[in-house]
Order: C-alpha cells, then structure tokens, then sequence
C-alpha cells in the first residue's frame, strides 16, 4: 500500500509539473554540477535531468539576485533567500541544511550527511626529541650495562688476544720498509692500544649485530660466543621496542573536542554557514 501511495503521488506530481518551466539556478560545484565544454554537466545536473524527462517539464538556469549576493556572504544561502523570496522556484545544488538556511525557505529530504571533524594543529616536538628517539627503546640504565658490558668484553679480549704482555715479542722490535727496526714502544702505550682497539671491535659489533672480530684462542672464542648471544638478544628486544614505540605512538593534543576548545578560548576557524551553529551551540 505505501509504495502504490508513492507512486500515486509522483504521478500527481507530474501532472501538476508536466508542460510548466520550473526557475532554477544551478550552484556550479563539482563533481555535483560544473560546465564542459560549454555545456552543463555533473551527478546532480544529470538527476535533475532525468526527472525533468520524465516528468515532462523544463527547467531555465536563472542567475542569484544581486540583492541576495549583496546579503549574503555565501552564494549557496543567496540561492536559498532566492527561494524563499519566489526569485526561484528551486535551488539545485549540494547545501548544507542549517538553523539560518531554514528560515529562508523550506528544503526537499536529504539524500546524504556530512561529517564535521575538529582539525587540531599537533604541538611541535623539541628537536632534541628527535635526535634522541633512537636511544627510546632502551632505559638509559640498560644502555650504561651495555656500554659497560661492551668495555669488559673489550678489555677482556685485548688480554686473551693480545700479545703485549709477551717479553720475546715485545723484545722483537718491527721494521720499516727499508729494514731499519722502529723503537720499541713502552708495554703500557701497546697496552692502551690493543684495549682501545678490542673495545672499538665490541663496540662496533654491537652496532653492526655482530662479532667484530676472529678469535684465535680458546678463551677468545668463549667470550666472542658471549658477545654475540648479547647482541642477538639486544639486537632482537631493541628492533621489537622500537616497532611498539613507533606503532603506539601518541601525539599528546591540546583539545580532544570541539567543547575543550571553546572553554580553552582557542582560536576557530569555522565555516560561514556554520558559525551561527556553533556560536548556537558553544
């Protein structure tokens, strides 16, 4: 019953608009109605066509009263004051149904809603924020046990691997290229030198995921074994911290509603047609 009722009633519609011409004004806005090529064209434009066709009546594109564009700062509620006025018989155009539009002419049911998002500027991170997010997924108490951890494993290396403590060695003096045998260094500067060098490898494999260097005796290899399980495990839970960090990052906002913004006196930028909805509201 209800679908014969609605049929009944666009056919009584039709008869009443078959044969008249129907002042319109079409608001050029794409993709809804827009020219090409000199002729009108756009989704709404076609629609407005396909019932014009069927129902047998003609539509003639009227321009919006200089008196209307002079009231009214938006062309779309100029179009309306248009209807109301009886300018225009009807305002084809994608509008948006407000309080103010309402009182200036009545409006046809809505085939679509849009949604209103509050836009917030993010607060700018200090660039030392930046520069440090590398060392996040890590408390600085666990980076001081690596460090330290690095530095021991360096030392202990440079002792095991090392041969500066070894008297026939030390005694062997080294050559330059043309034979002549270089002066010996004191045992604590080859000492200095083999511990900075073993701690530069620890360290190094470290940022590379990896021993840095062979080992050559039983106890080196030992503590290469060492190293290395910790920087698999270090280098496993750092990329998995980083990935959460990264994924669960939040940006701490100033507001969280359009109501905090209000009472925070903050600065809006709001549309025309809609600032006397939210000055209503707020």
């Amino acid at each position: 019953n209800d679908s014969t009722n609605e049929k009944h009633a666009l056919h009584e519609f039709a008869d009443a608009l078959r044969g008249k011409t129907i002042k319109a004004h079409y608001i050029r806005s794409h993709p809804q109605c827009f020219e090409k090529d000199g002729e009108l064209t756009g989704s709404l434009f076609h629609i407005y066509e396909y019932i014009r066709k069927q129902a047998g009546f003609n539509i003639t594109d009227l321009p919006i009263s200089e008196e209307s564009l002079s009231e009214y700062a938006s062309s779309w509620t100029a179009c309306v004051a248009d209807v109301g006025k009886g300018i225009l018989d009807i305002c084809i155009a994608d509008l948006w149904e407000t309080p103010d539009r309402r009182k200036l002419s009545g409006f046809i049911s809505p085939f679509r809603t849009d949604t209103f998002m509050l836009g917030i500027i993010p607060p700018s991170k200090k660039v030392i924020d930046w520069k440090m997010g590398v060392f996040k997924p890590f408390k600085p108490e666990l980076w001081c046990v690596i460090i330290f951890t690095l530095l021991i494993m360096g030392i202990c290396q440079s002792i095991v691997e090392g041969n500066w403590w070894d008297k026939k060695k030390r005694n062997k003096p080294k050559r330059y290229r043309d034979g002549t045998p270089k002066p010996l260094q004191p045992q604590w500067i080859r000492a200095i030198k083999k511990v900075g060098d073993q701690c530069y490898k620890a360290c190094l494999g470290f940022l590379a995921s990896g021993v840095g260097d062979e080992a050559k005796t039983l106890a080196g290899r030992i503590l290469n074994f060492g190293l290395g399980f910790m920087i698999l495990v270090s280098a496993a839970s750092y990329v998995a911290n980083l990935a959460s960090i990264l994924v669960d990052a939040r940006i701490d906002m100033p507001f969280h509603s359009l109501s905090e913004a209000v009472a925070a006196q903050a600065h809006l930028c709001v549309y025309n047609v809609g600032l006397n909805v939210v000055q209503g509201l707020y």
